[in-house]
């Protein structure tokens, strides 16, 4: 089984439990062939049958049955483990075709797909790609956690709006003005920081309710791993302007 995927074992659960691959592909929003091909593949990598069909129904071989009492070890096992940097070695990623989108996961070990937006639903539903890099607003609103069952809160872009003014606007301001016009800026910047990040706690709990695994990881590893395998000069940056940026925080 050295060379299964936990999507294979997830869909080899799912008929398992149901005596069905139809009632399998409904419920996990596959198609039929691309179950029988999940089966298939995982059947290859056992090297043993894992059910067989008598009249119209369908039954766990003794292989099958051995391998049910194994997965749910495994299950279990993932619904409590801590993503490292190990876990993305070899790991089959869609993330936009853009060089500061693509420098994290390859900079942890992972397999980089450049996939039309368009078609990830599609990709992560055949298999073509085992995970994709979203927001949590966008893998809600696109319905991702449809085709997955796991999301990874690896937090390692931080997104943010700024409020410009022009200068000649700013000149025209008196000195008290500029200061109840800073004083509200942050004020607001604040608030809608709390109002966003209550937003994805609910999210987080959408998934969870939708049956996702949510998992926390060390993200200072992730940093330091990237910051080791890429530079800040590749983007048009110097080191001193990150060092400016942490020392605001």
């Amino acid at each position: 089984m050295r060379h299964s995927t936990l999507r294979q074992l997830e869909v080899f659960s799912a008929i398992a439990r149901l005596g069905s691959f139809t009632r399998a592909a409904e419920e996990l929003f596959l198609t039929q062939p691309t179950v029988s091909m999940q089966i298939k593949k995982l059947t290859d990598a056992v090297g043993l049958p894992l059910f067989e069909q008598i009249g119209k129904k369908i039954y766990l071989t003794d292989a099958g049955r051995e391998l049910q009492q194994t997965c749910g070890g495994i299950f279990e096992h993932f619904s409590r483990f801590e993503m490292t940097i190990a876990d993305m070695k070899g790991l089959k990623i869609r993330v936009p075709d853009v060089p500061a989108y693509l420098a994290m996961p390859r900079a942890c070990g992972a397999n980089t797909a450049p996939i039309a937006f368009a078609e990830v639903y599609l990709a992560l539903q055949n298999g073509t790609v085992e995970a994709q890099e979203n927001p949590l607003t966008t893998i809600e609103a696109k319905k991702f956690y449809e085709v997955q069952k796991h999301i990874v809160l690896t937090g390692h872009i931080v997104d943010h709006l700024n409020t410009v003014v022009a200068k000649q606007l700013w000149d025209k301001l008196s000195p008290e003005d500029r200061k109840i016009f800073s004083e509200v800026a942050q004020e607001a910047s604040a608030r809608a920081t709390k109002q966003i990040q209550a937003s994805e706690a609910k999210l987080v709990q959408f998934f969870k309710d939708k049956g996702l695994t949510v998992t926390e990881v060390d993200k200072a590893e992730f940093l330091a791993n990237v910051q080791k395998n890429v530079t800040f000069e590749q983007f048009g940056y110097r080191k001193a302007d990150w060092e400016r940026i942490q020392a605001i925080k």
